[in-house]
């Protein structure tokens, strides 16, 4: 499903899988999100909030995604060695 985007009263709607986030001027205000259910927020070092294996502190998955959002590299063992478009 693609997104639906639109501006609404100064904020923006999004629609994802059916489900209405608001993003707009309550986001300036302090208020933290959490999208994906993890437990943790964007405003606290989140930095998937669409993705519940990726957040501050999380533990390393080989699944091709800096999971712990500690901004390094990837290990140098978590890539598509074969091309087959899954992590080995």
């Amino acid at each position: 499903m693609r997104p639906f985007v639109a501006l609404i009263g100064g904020g923006l709607l999004s629609l994802l899988a059916g489900c209405p986030f608001v993003f707009g001027p309550a986001d300036l205000s302090g208020v933290a999100h959490d999208i994906d259910g993890d437990g943790q927020y964007d405003l606290d070092g989140d930095c998937d909030d669409l993705n519940a294996t990726v957040f501050a502190g999380a533990t390393e998955l080989c699944d091709g995604l800096l999971n712990d959002c500690d901004g390094g590299a990837l290990p140098a063992d978590e890539v598509d060695d074969d091309g087959d478009g899954f992590v080995e």
